[in-house]
């Protein structure tokens, strides 16, 4: 173990007169970083973008919190107040 350590710190680690650079761990599938992204890129082309993602029980608790019943929000309120999650 303290072998295998050894060897990676000193891929890590630059020499003096080389530039700094890194070691990238990817799954063994992937032959190389352009083959990794391309592979990222494909498994999550359908996955929602979290820019637009509306959580639905948050704006449903803050309806039941100012007063607005909706069946959701009172349950989510309820739940928060019972275990204050």
């Amino acid at each position: 173990m303290v072998t295998i350590l050894a060897e990676l710190r000193a891929k890590v680690s630059p020499n003096e007169d080389l530039q700094p650079r890194g070691l990238l761990v990817v799954p063994a599938t992937a032959e190389s970083l352009e083959e990794f992204l391309a592979e990222e890129e494909a498994r999550t082309r359908n996955a929602p973008d979290p820019a637009t993602y509306v959580n639905h029980k948050a704006e449903e608790m803050g309806k039941a919190v100012m007063g607005l019943y909706t069946p959701l929000g009172s349950a989510v309120l309820k739940m928060h107040h019972r275990w204050g999650c």
